[in-house]
């Protein structure tokens, strides 16, 4: 199956072998498939192609090498980089390897194959790890913002609360801030949808208001941080508000912070 360049994988796939012919065959079928390879004649050579290159995703390395065979080699990879970056491995098999495979398997490898090899199977077997790899990186860079985004909300809050404070300390007429674009004060927010509110979701509210992030509200009320963004998604929907800062203004404004 031909590809165009812009169907390429963004997961790169590091082929190490110390026969060119196994390298170039593998390596010829993948990139045929949409993949792009790294190829690696030993595992030296390997741990180089693998430092430079953090786009590397999935990693296919034969067993049976001079100098420092392919577990060893994958064993260096989990020991250095399994904390700090996401990839798989599968292992390349001769004949009456496979209690080695076995083994491989059972310290972590996720596939292997056996010479001659499957070409079909390995690529049926990429398609899998590629679609793993896609979704770590993605959980993983979820987990980096959510807290980030949770730390913005708190300082918008916070500085929001500040802000009613000083209009009430003023006697100033309540209004809602403009932040952004301007939407939260094209908002009413003076409404008496709380009313609509569960007592679960009122005490969100009060939390929310107080700055509390949603790691915080979780701890607090004994429940999950999904439970705590559906509790937050549902109290935005019910009361027509559009994001957090709109529902702690409100919120300070009903007082039920």
């Amino acid at each position: 199956m031909s590809v165009t360049t812009s169907e390429v994988s963004a997961v790169r796939i590091l082929v190490v072998d110390d026969e060119p012919d196994i390298v170039e065959e593998i390596q010829e079928s993948l990139e045929a498939d949409g993949y792009s390879c790294e190829p690696a004649f030993s595992a030296q050579e390997a741990r180089a192609q693998f430092i430079k290159d953090p786009s590397i995703g999935i990693v296919l390395t034969d067993i049976k090498m001079p100098a420092e065979d392919g577990l060893q080699f994958i064993e260096w990879l989990l020991s250095q980089y399994e904390g700090d970056r996401i990839f798989e491995t599968a292992v390349i098999t001769g004949h009456g390897s496979q209690d080695t495979a076995i083994r491989a398997l059972r310290d972590g490898v996720r596939d292997y194959f056996q010479k001659p090899l499957d070409l079909s199977a390995l690529f049926a077997s990429v398609q899998k790890l590629e679609e793993r790899v896609r979704k770590r990186r993605e959980e993983a860079r979820s987990t980096q913002i959510a807290p980030q985004l949770d730390s913005l909300n708190q300082a918008i809050a916070s500085v929001s609360g500040e802000l009613t404070t000083l209009r009430n300390q003023l006697g100033l007429p309540a209004q809602a801030p403009e932040i952004g674009s301007g939407t939260t004060s094209s908002v009413n927010l003076d409404r008496p949808e709380f009313e609509k509110l569960t007592a679960r979701q009122r005490e969100v509210v009060a939390l929310v208001a107080n700055a509390y992030s949603n790691y915080q509200i979780a701890y607090e009320l004994g429940i999950t941080e999904n439970t705590v963004k559906l509790y937050v998604s549902q109290i935005l929907h019910t009361l027509g508000l559009s994001n957090r800062t709109q529902l702690a203004l409100a919120a300070t404004r009903h007082a039920l912070s």
